[in-house]
C-alpha cells in the first residue's frame, strides 16, 4: 500500500504550532487541573507523530495537538503550591521571623520601600518562596538587589479586589511565583555580593554619567530608556507621555531592544558588505545578526535585565536567529519562531501586556505592508541620478530626493497607524487612556529614539570606562535629543483631545475587533476575507446594540457596591443612563494604589461608562474620599454632593479644588432640599438636615453627620447611610419612622458595633444588607453581634470583602442581587 508523501502541509507551519502552544498555555493557566490529562495524552500523541513522520504521513494537526498539550504542561509549574512551611505561615494570624535575599526591583515611594524577597529561612527553618515586601521608615531603609533582609512580620496572601473589569493581581503574582506579602517597620539589612558586583557598579557609574551631563527631564528619560531606571519619572511626565501616545518609550521593551538591534545590524552589515570574502560566502548577514544580538544582550544587561527586558532580549534574539533561516525571508515564520522561543523560555509571558502589544503591533505591520497600497510606499523607484554641475540635474536630483523623503515619511506614518490600530484594544483594556495623536507623534519620536537617544546613550555608557571625555560629549548630545523628545511629548499632549478613554473592551470584543481588522488587511489577498469582515462587523454591531440597550433602554435601576477594601464605593446607574458614584473608597496617604484610578475607574470603563453625572461624598474621611479625586478629574461630573461637614483632610481639599477647576457644582444639603428625580428614581437627602451646613463647626464628627441618601423606584428602595452612628440613626428613626423602610440597606459604618441599632433596623426592615468591609480588616468589621442582628431579621447579607462587588437591580418591583464571587438572591 502506497503511503502519503507529504509532511506538514501548512505554508507556514511555525505559525499554527505557536498558536497551539499559546492556546495550551492559556487553558493550562485557566484550568490548572487539566495538566493531568495533558500528561497522560502527550506520550501517545508524540509516538503517533513520530510514527506518522517515519511513514511520511501528514502530521500537521497531530503535531499542533502535541504542541497544545505541551503548552498546558509548560505553564503547570506556575500553579505549584508554595513550600509547606510557607503555606502554613500564610494568614496564620501570627508574626514570623523571615530572612531572604532581595531579588526584585526596589521601588521607593515616600517613606516606603517595596520589593520582592526570596526567603530561605522561616522561623529558623529552611524554606523556599518569594514574597512581596514593604518596608516603612523615616527615612526608608536603603536596600539593593542582592541584599539580605531579615524581619519579623505576619505573612498574608495577596488577594484581588473582586470587581467586574478588575486587574487579576493574584495571577500577576502567581506568574512571578510570589506567594504572599509582608509589611514591616524594622528590618536588618546586610549588603549582598550583588550590591557591589560588576553589573551594579556599571549601572551606578552610568547613572552618574547621565546626571553629570544632562538635566531633568532629559536625565530622567535617559535613565529610563538606557538603564531601565524609572525612579526619576515624575507622575506629571508620565501623564504627558501617555497623552501624547509615547508612554511605550519610557519602559525598556521589545521596541527598544529591537531598535538597538536594528541600528547595529544595519551598521554591521554596511561594514561587513565591504568584505568581498564575506559577501561571496553569504556569511555577512549572519555576522551582522550576531553583532546585533550581542548589542541586544549588552543593552539588556545595562538596563538591569528585569523580567520584561529578559523577554524583550529573547524575542529579538529569536527574530535575529530565525530571520536568516526563514524560507524566502518569511517574516511571519520568524515572528512565530520568536513567539515559540519566548513562550518556551517563560510560558506566563503570554499574559504579559508587553508580549501582547509587541506581537500585535508586529503582526499588524506585517499584514498591512503586504497590502498593495502601502507596499507601494516601499518601492524605491529609479535610482537617484548622478549629481552633475547643471541646474537641470540639480533640480531633478532635488525632486527625486523629495520624492524619496515623502515616501519614507508616508511609510513611517503608515507603520505608526498600523501599530496603533493593531494594539488599540489591548491599550484600551490595560491602560487608562488612548492617545489620539499617537499616529502623528510616533513617526517622529521612534526614529529620534532609535537613531539618536539610544545609540548615543549606549555608546556613551560603553565608552565611559575607556574615554570619559568622549563619553561625556556623547551623553550630552543624547540629552539634547531626549530634551527634544520631551518637548515633542509636551506639545502633543497639550492638544485638545490628545488623550481620552472611551470604553474598556471585553475579551469577546477584543477578539471581534482583531477578526474584523485582520479581515480588512487581508481583503483582496484571501478568499472570503470580505465575508469574514461583514460577519465580524455585524457581531460588533450586535454587541454595541446590546450595550446601548443595557446602558440606556433597559429601564432598570442598578446599584453596585464595589469591593474597595476597607472603604465604601457605590455606583448607581439610573434608567436612561445617568450615573452617580456615592463615595470612592480610599487607602491611607502614601499608598501606591489609587482607589479611583485602579479599582473604580476600571469597573466604570468595563460597564461602558465614561462620564459620571453626580459624585456624592457621604463624609470627608480617607476611606470614602480618596478615590473621588481621580473620578472628578477624569469623568467630568456635573455635580458633587457633600454633607457640609468642614473637611480637615488633604484629599477633600484636593477634591474641591479639582471640582472648581473642572466647573463641577458643589452642593450641600441646603441645595438638595426636596430631593431630585433621576431617570424616574426619587433621590432624597435624609441627613444632615438642610440647615446643618450653616451651623457646622470644625470639630464636628464626620461620621455623625454623614450624607444619608434614599433611592426609590416603585416599591423598591435603597438606603445609603454612609458611616452614620447610633445617635444619628436614632434621629432618623424619630424624624422618618416607617418612611425609612427600604429593600436594600448598605450597612452603616461598615457593620461596626456602634451602628445598625435594633430600632434602626426595625424601621428600615431591609430584605438585603450589603456590608462594605475589607477582607481581614484590622477592625474586625462587620462585628459578629451586628451580623446576628441582621440574621435575626432574616436579612440576606453580602460582605464585599468576602463576596466581591454586589450588583443589585430592579425595575421598581422585585429585586435581583448577585455577588461577583458569591451567592445570588432575589426579592419578590
Amino acid at each position: 500500500m502506497e503511503t502519503r508523501t507529504q509532511d506538514i502541509h501548512w505554508r507556514r507551519p511555525l505559525a499554527p504550532l505557536a498558536a497551539a502552544f499559546g492556546l495550551g498555555i492559556w487553558l493550562g493557566d485557566a484550568r490548572p487541573g487539566v495538566w493531568v490529562a495533558a500528561l497522560a495524552g502527550t506520550p501517545g500523541l508524540f509516538a503517533y507523530c513520530v510514527f506518522s513522520a517515519t511513514r511520511r504521513r501528514d502530521v500537521g494537526w497531530p503535531l499542533a495537538a502535541l504542541f497544545f498539550l505541551l503548552g498546558v504542561l509548560a505553564v503547570s509549574p506556575w500553579h505549584a503550591p508554595p513550600h509547606p512551611r510557607l503555606a502554613a505561615a500564610l494568614d496564620s494570624g501570627r508574626r514570623h521571623e523571615l530572612s531572604g535575599v532581595v531579588d526584585g526591583e526596589v521601588n521607593v515611594q515616600g517613606n516606603r520601600v517595596r520589593t520582592t524577597l526570596a526567603i530561605d529561612t522561616l522561623d529558623g527553618q529552611p524554606v523556599s518562596g518569594r514574597v512581596r515586601t514593604t518596608l516603612a521608615g523615616n527615612p526608608p531603609p536603603e536596600i539593593h538587589k542582592g541584599d539580605r533582609v531579615s524581619l519579623h512580620a505576619e505573612v498574608r496572601t495577596s488577594r484581588n479586589f473582586r470587581n467586574p473589569g478588575g486587574f487579576d493581581y493574584e495571577r500577576f503574582l502567581r506568574h512571578r511565583k510570589v506567594y504572599g506579602r509582608v509589611w514591616a517597620r524594622e528590618a536588618a539589612v546586610e549588603p549582598g555580593p550583588d550590591t557591589n558586583g560588576p553589573v551594579n557598579r556599571f549601572r551606578t557609574r552610568a547613572l552618574g554619567l547621565i546626571s553629570e551631563n544632562t538635566q531633568w527631564p532629559a536625565s530622567a528619560l535617559l535613565s529610563a530608556m538606557v538603564l531601565g531606571d524609572r525612579s526619576g519619572l515624575k507622575p506629571g511626565l508620565r501623564e504627558v507621555f501617555a497623552r501624547s501616545g509615547l508612554a511605550h518609550l519610557l519602559a525598556v521593551s521589545g521596541l527598544h531592544v529591537g531598535m538597538v538591534a536594528g541600528v547595529v545590524f544595519f551598521l554591521a552589515r554596511l561594514l561587513l558588505y565591504r568584505s568581498e570574502r564575506l559577501l561571496l560566502s553569504g556569511k555577512a548577514r549572519g555576522a551582522a545578526a550576531f553583532f546585533a544580538l550581542a548589542a541586544s544582550v549588552f543593552y539588556g544587561l545595562a538596563a538591569g535585565m528585569s523580567p520584561s527586558t529578559q523577554r524583550a532580549v529573547v524575542m529579538v534574539g529569536a527574530l535575529l536567529l530565525a530571520w536568516p533561516l526563514a524560507r524566502k525571508h518569511d517574516m511571519f515564520s520568524a515572528v512565530a519562531a520568536a513567539a515559540l522561543a519566548l513562550l518556551a523560555f517563560h510560558p506566563p509571558a503570554l499574559f504579559s501586556v508587553s508580549f501582547q502589544l509587541s506581537f500585535a503591533a508586529v503582526l499588524a505591520i506585517l499584514l498591512g505592508l503586504q497590502n498593495p497600497l502601502p507596499a507601494g510606499l516601499t518601492r524605491s523607484g529609479k535610482p537617484l541620478p548622478p549629481l552633475r554641475p547643471s541646474l537641470d540635474s540639480i533640480k531633478a536630483h532635488a525632486a527625486r530626493t523629495a520624492l524619496h523623503t515623502g515616501k519614507w515619511l508616508a511609510l513611517a506614518a503608515c507603520i505608526s497607524l498600523l501599530a496603533t490600530l493593531g494594539t488599540l484594544p489591548l491599550v484600551l483594556a490595560n491602560f487608562h487612556q488612548v492617545s489620539a495623536v499617537g499616529p502623528l507623534t510616533n513617526p517622529l519620536a521612534v526614529p529620534l529614539t532609535g537613531l539618536g537617544i539610544l545609540p548615543l546613550g549606549l555608546a556613551a555608557v560603553a565608552l565611559d570606562p575607556l574615554w570619559p571625555n568622549g563619553a561625556a560629549a556623547l551623553m550630552h548630545w543624547a540629552g539634547v535629543f531626549a530634551g527634544w523628545l520631551a518637548s515633542l511629548a509636551a506639545a502633543a499632549s497639550s492638544l485638545p483631545g490628545a488623550g481620552f478613554m472611551p470604553v474598556k473592551p471585553s475579551l469577546l470584543e477584543i477578539l471581534l475587533f482583531y477578526g474584523a481588522f485582520g479581515s480588512l488587511l487581508l481583503l483582496g489577498r484571501a478568499r472570503r476575507a470580505g465575508t469574514a469582515l461583514a460577519v465580524f462587523l455585524a457581531l460588533l454591531a450586535v454587541d454595541a446594540g446590546w450595550w446601548t440597550w443595557h446602558r440606556h433602554l433597559s429601564g432598570e435601576l442598578r446599584v453596585t457596591v464595589l469591593d474597595v477594601g476597607q472603604g465604601t464605593a457605590c455606583c448607581v446607574r439610573f434608567p436612561g443612563g445617568k450615573v452617580m458614584m456615592v463615595d470612592g473608597g480610599g487607602f491611607p496617604p502614601g499608598s501606591s494604589l489609587d482607589t479611583g484610578r485602579d479599582i473604580v475607574a476600571p469597573f466604570l470603563w468595563s460597564q461602558k461608562i465614561h462620564h459620571v453625572d453626580v459624585l456624592a461624598l457621604s463624609h470627608p474621611q480617607q476611606d470614602h474620599t480618596g478615590g473621588l479625586l481621580y473620578l472628578a478629574r477624569r469623568f467630568n461630573p456635573a455635580e458633587l454632593w457633600i454633607s457640609g461637614v468642614p473637611g480637615n483632610l488633604e484629599a477633600f481639599d484636593k477634591l474641591l479644588a479639582a471640582c472648581q477647576q473642572k466647573g463641577t457644582a458643589v452642593l450641600d444639603p441646603s441645595d438638595l432640599a426636596g430631593g431630585r428625580t433621576l431617570g424616574g428614581v426619587k433621590v432624597r437627602v435624609l441627613a444632615p438636615d438642610p440647615g446643618y451646613p450653616a451651623r457646622a463647626a470644625p470639630g464636628d464628627d464626620p461620621n455623625a453627620h454623614s450624607l444619608v441618601l434614599s433611592l426609590s423606584l416603585g416599591r423598591t428602595g435603597f438606603l445609603l447611610p454612609g458611616d452614620l452612628l447610633g445617635p444619628g440613626e436614632s434621629r432618623l428613626v424619630r424624624q422618618f419612622g416607617e418612611k425609612l423602610s427600604s429593600t436594600v440597606l448598605v450597612a452603616p459604618h461598615h457593620g461596626s458595633a456602634s451602628s445598625s441599632t435594633t430600632a434602626f433596623l426595625s424601621a428600615v426592615d431591609p430584605a438585603v444588607v450589603v456590608v462594605p468591609a475589607g477582607h481581614r480588616n484590622q477592625y474586625g468589621f462587620p462585628r459578629p453581634e451586628v451580623l446576628k442582628r441582621y440574621e435575626a431579621r432574616n436579612c440576606t447579607v453580602f460582605i464585599t470583602g468576602k463576596d466581591g462587588a454586589i450588583s443589585l437591580r430592579t425595575k421598581g418591583q422585585g429585586l435581583g442581587a448577585r455577588a461577583f464571587q458569591g451567592p445570588k438572591a432575589s426579592v419578590p
